[in-house]
């Protein structure tokens, strides 16, 4: 291979260059790796060396060659005085430890670069890295759990704090996504803990900052109800729920019904008040549901005569997400019939037919059990439906 690239390309830097760089984008590690190194050997001088050694150390990382990782980068450090690049090879070569299950070690060396002059972005980078490389450490056999969360919580407060200087909104094109991810991904260390109370507790916390979108609010909103349903119910769908537990998860939906009301994920609330209130309150069930279908309809209606191919997408998921909902409250026959017609409408797209036929032998055994068996539906119906988003 090195032969055929030296015969190919010989002293020209840019067929070098361009043969590198197709193979890394068809990611072939392999002979990028080898034609990186090749250029890098060949080509000393050329100002698109420093890209090539990127190349290099992507390569051997995505081969799980960490310690040849490791090597490219302690290269670079000598070889390039510049703090930025010189921060970046550090950044990767403590990655690599990450790869090798060294925790300690890639801590140590993020922990040099948070506490440096590095740039903001690198800094916030290599924050990152130790908030994920705490959370590895949590998922090891015999970790000291309580602790490596709580410091992945810390690293993610961190990140956040530094995140909200006027120089992370110059650096970052877009902060607010940036800093919605990182939310995100703090209230789901509470559910890799498995505490699901307090990660439903972080994601109403987020759900009220206000800087975010409505949509994001809401989904994480939404998520805060469906993780306090999941610690109530202990993840078994036909788990008793008390009266006082009812009230909170009616609670937690209506908020997000009424701060939210015609996102998805509003929609989906009520379609959960629904099934909440049908054993206490049948009639304010029934409301809850034709709110739900009303605001799906009205989207099904819209986009009702149209021939353009992402109108009919909307069209479809809509009517989807109203045969969906009454197979959630148990509403078998308007579920069956909702399932036939979106079956009929979309019968050219061999997804939707089969998801539908998926759904209605879902219906039939479900009315057979029923019929003759004590097996509750409800872990069927809960098993059978997607998430409301």
């Amino acid at each position: 291979m090195i032969l055929a690239f030296a015969i190919g390309c010989g002293n020209n830097p840019d067929k070098a260059y361009e043969r590198t760089m197709r193979a890394y984008e068809q990611n072939d590690w392999i002979g990028a790796s080898l034609y990186a190194q090749e250029f890098i050997n060949r080509f000393p001088d050329d100002p698109r060396v420093r890209q090539m050694y990127d190349v290099l150390v992507n390569c051997h990382m995505n081969l799980k060659e960490w310690a040849l990782a490791r090597a490219v980068c302690e290269e670079v450090v000598k070889r390039f005085p510049n703090e930025n690049v010189r921060y970046g090879a550090e950044l990767a070569r403590g990655a690599t430890f990450l790869g090798e299950g060294k925790f300690d070690e890639g801590l140590a060396a993020f922990s040099q670069i948070i506490d440096s002059t590095a740039g903001i972005v690198v800094r916030l980078r290599a924050i990152d890295y130790s908030a994920s490389a705490y959370q590895m450490k949590a998922s090891q056999p015999n970790a000291a759990t309580e602790t490596e969360w709580a410091n992945a919580i810390s690293a993610y407060d961190r990140w956040l704090a530094l995140a909200s200087i006027p120089e992370a909104a110059s650096a970052i094109s877009d902060i607010t996504q940036a800093c919605a991810g990182i939310l995100t991904r703090r209230a789901e260390v509470w559910h890799q803990a498995g505490d699901l109370l307090r990660c439903s507790q972080a994601y109403a916390e987020i759900a009220d900052a206000t800087p975010f979108p409505d949509l994001t609010r809401s989904e994480w909103s939404y998520y805060s109800a469906e993780y306090l349903k999941a610690h109530i119910q202990k993840g078994n769908p036909d788990a008793p729920i008390s009266d006082a537990d009812r009230q909170q998860l009616i609670a937690a939906y209506t908020k997000t019904v009424e701060q939210f009301p015609d996102t998805d994920f509003g929609i989906w609330a009520r379609v959960e008040l629904c099934k909440l209130y049908k054993p206490i309150d049948p009639q304010k069930a029934e409301s809850y549901l034709t709110q739900a279908v009303e605001r799906y309809q009205k989207y099904v209606e819209q986009f009702k005569d149209t021939t353009d191919p992402h109108e009919k997408d909307v069209q479809r998921f809509y009517k989807t997400k109203i045969a969906d909902a009454y197979f959630a409250v148990e509403d078998l026959d308007r579920a069956e019939k909702a399932f036939l017609d979106l079956r009929n409408t979309f019968g050219d797209d061999q997804n939707v037919v089969q998801y539908c036929n998926m759904k209605l032998k879902f219906i039939e055994d479900i009315r057979n059990r029923v019929s003759g068996s004590p097996v509750s539906a409800t872990a069927e119906l809960e098993a059978a439906t997607p998430a409301g988003q």
